[in-house]
Formats: structure tokens, sequence, C-alpha cells
């Protein structure tokens, strides 16, 4: 029985401070015994290659595979994981939302696009065990989705409506969330208890630990 440990929005931004909630957060993980870590983006504060290195660094340790995906603070950096993790009881699927063309003062805003859609769709369509995907915007909506949300939330709102083994694990408004087969991490730069963990049993992906202290959208 595969299990996962999920933590999202850490923003290093090359302070102690900073790296040392990542640190903590770690520590908490790994008291789980996870078999695979995801990392859902917004990994650093301002995009640099700095900051990028220094979370390298503080996963350098990290004893299990892991899974990192790119969020709307990372800019263009490279490096984040692109190809989809078979645990043979389920498949987890790093989509990147970071969207290509923005206006301005809509910095954040998210988009998957029609080739990870069409990905999404192949590597989905197996209904005996559950797909995972792990991306930094989810498609739930938020007070302020219009400026910061993803903006082609209803092709896969359509596509977890179709293929009930299908879950999302993301992260992005700072909350810790449960809506649906859609989680959510807070965090990790500004939640007391960032860690969440879950357990795949049969189709079903099953939070096995998250806080209770839901957190403030967008810290």
């Amino acid at each position: 029985m595969t299990t996962i440990a999920h933590l999202s929005d850490i923003h290093l931004n090359g302070t102690q401070a900073r790296l040392g909630r990542l640190m903590r957060a770690l520590d908490q993980a790994h008291s789980h015994h996870p078999d695979h870590l995801v990392i859902t983006g917004d990994n650093t504060a301002h995009g640099s290659s700095k900051e990028h290195l220094e979370l390298q660094h503080a996963l350098s340790g990290w004893p299990t595979p892991f899974t990192i995906i790119a969020g709307n603070h990372d800019g263009r950096l490279r490096g984040f994981t692109t190809e989809a993790t078979d645990f043979g009881d389920s498949i987890l699927i790093p989509l990147d939302t970071r969207a290509p063309f923005k206006p301005v003062g809509f910095s954040a805003l998210g988009r998957i696009g029609k080739p990870q859609m069409r990905l999404l769709q192949t590597l989905t369509a197996s209904r005996d065990r559950p797909a995972i995907i792990a991306m930094h915007h989810g498609p739930q909506a938020h007070p302020l989705h219009v400026f910061d949300g993803l903006l082609d939330r209803h092709n896969l709102r359509d596509l977890l409506r179709e293929r009930p083994w299908v879950h999302v694990v993301c992260g992005h408004d700072h909350r810790c969330l449960d809506i649906g087969r859609v989680h959510v991490a807070p965090s990790v730069a500004h939640h007391p208890d960032p860690v969440r963990i879950y357990e795949i049993a049969g189709r079903e992906l099953r939070p096995m630990y998250k806080s209770e202290f839901q957190g403030a959208y967008f810290t």
C-alpha cells in the first residue's frame, strides 16, 4: 500500500527562517515513513537559481523518491519533474500549470493547456487503479480566482466528473482543504503544520494525516 507525503508553497527566499520551516516539515513528513514525497510548487519566492539550488540541497538527504512541481513563483526555472511515476497500485502524474502568457497584473494565473490535457486523458484512462494528478493550481475556485486561478479548470473538472478514480493534490492558496477528490496542502512558509499524508487503497486516495487548522487564503 503506497503512502505519499505532500508539501507545498515553500517560498524559499535565502533566509534561515524559511529554510528552517522546510527542514522541520521534511523531518515531520519523514516520521510518517512515506514511499514518495510530492511538493506542489512555489518552491522559491522569486524564481531565482540560488533559491532553487537551496531547495536541491535541502532535499539531498531525503531517503525516498520525490516529485517536485513548478508553481507561478518559480518563474521559468527548469529542473522540475515532468515524467509520471508508476507505483504499481497507482500512477502519479505531474503537471506544470505555469501559464506562458499572462496579462500585466495577473502573474499568478495558471493553465494546464491542451497538450497536458491530452496526456491526462491517456494516462488516466485505466479504471483499474487510481491516478493522482500533482499540480500547483488546483481546479477549485477561490476568492481571487479571476486574478490567480486555473484558467482552464473546467477541463479538469470534466475529467474528474467522468473518471471517479482520478484525484488531485495541489497547493497555491495556502489552505489545508479537501474538496471531493481535490486535496490542497497549506503553505510550508506560513502554516504551523503543513504536512499532508495520503494512503492509496483500491481506487481511493485517503488522507491519513493533516492539520486541523485550515490556514488563511493567500497568507
